[in-house]
């Protein structure tokens, strides 16, 4: 029964006296409710903590206020997953996370847990666009630039041709670049598989067609709705057969490209996915593909994962960010094009 005393609304309750009476229902902190006794005396009782409604308002815009985007000043956004700030950013998946080919996979078909992962995620760049850019490490912004001066690398410290694998996603209007370095004190020749050295010198040395048949994912949706877990999958795939994938090798590092809008599959998935990335927890693995005895069992290169992303939210890039040691060609087109210009570099390798 409800009834209104005031603008509050009441709700039948028992007094102290333990006869039936109504009780104010109120959500403030600094309120008292009124309890009226079947005789008619009122009676105060202190309410000092807030609703578990209010407290979850108070918490939701404590929680936005701290998932504003954080960036660099240059509108990157390098945010870590903490526990103050756990939508919008990203961190490193664990490379137990993925099951891949084991020793005898070409016999026996059995996959086994990874063991860690060759090189170790130290950032993540995420920015809106207006163009697609390629050779990413090539701008101004690039963490590549920060992350050479705070990495070591002492002599003999890894065996790998390169100290940094970089990935860049490259999205209709928007950028997402993982960058990743060679863990140090390893030998995986010893650790995973004989070959597994010469296979990374090849994959970095060799041409795109090697590249290709070699450069795989495995995504994996955390949490996400059952149509996006479909949508997405969670089988490995070697990236350069179904999408574009353009390398570039720098004197420390291999990037790659991957250019969503090359594929049309890819795109129809994006389009699913994109509306409810702010409830998403997704990871993505990469490795290269092991295919005869000596490259078994496979082991993760890199993994990263992203966390309720908001697309829509995602801060845009400063063109005056653009490597000044570069130059930048473009197509006197109008404004209304620049979505499918590529900013093209001259540089030499």
């Amino acid at each position: 029964v409800l009834c209104c005393y005031g603008s509050f609304p009441f709700q039948r309750g028992r007094g102290r006296n333990g006869r039936i009476g109504f009780e104010a229902k109120l959500t403030s902190s600094s309120s008292s409710s009124n309890l009226i006794g079947a005789d008619g005396t009122k009676q105060q009782r202190s309410t000092s903590t807030p609703s578990k409604r209010l407290q979850h308002h108070m918490q939701q815009q404590q929680q936005d206020k701290n998932n504003d985007w954080k960036t660099n000043g240059k509108g990157i956004m390098y945010r870590h997953l903490t526990e103050e700030n756990p939508r919008d950013c990203w961190s490193e998946s664990a490379a137990t996370n993925f099951k891949i080919r084991g020793p005898r996979y070409l016999t026996d078909g059995i996959k086994q847990v990874s063991q860690p992962s060759r090189f170790q995620l130290m950032c993540c760049e995420m920015c809106g666009v207006d163009e697609r850019i390629d050779h990413i490490a090539n701008m101004k912004h690039s963490a590549i630039n920060r992350l050479r001066t705070e990495c070591k690398f002492p002599p003999g410290s890894h065996p790998f041709p390169i100290n940094f694998i970089i990935i860049q996603f490259q999205l209709p209007g928007i950028s997402f670049t993982m960058y990743m370095k060679a863990r140090s004190n390893q030998d995986p020749d010893s650790e995973v598989c004989p070959g597994y050295s010469k296979m990374l010198h090849n994959f970095v040395n060799m041409g795109d067609d090697y590249r290709n048949e070699r450069f795989k994912i495995v995504p994996t949706v955390i949490v996400g709705s059952w149509i996006v877990r479909k949508m997405v999958g969670a089988k490995p795939a070697l990236l350069g057969r179904k999408i574009s994938c353009s390398y570039h090798k720098g004197e420390d590092y291999l990037e790659i490209d991957v250019d969503i809008s090359s594929s049309y599959v890819a795109q129809k998935i994006l389009g699913v996915v994109q509306g409810t990335c702010k409830t998403l927890q997704v990871d993505l693995g990469f490795l290269i593909e092991g295919k005869n005895e000596r490259e078994l069992p496979e082991v993760m290169i890199g993994a990263i994962r992203y966390h309720h992303v908001d697309l829509g939210a995602i801060p845009p890039l400063k063109v005056e960010n653009l490597s000044p040691t570069t130059s930048v060609e473009q197509d006197a087109e109008p404004h209304s094009d620049r979505k499918d210009k590529r900013v093209e570099r001259k540089t030499t390798m």
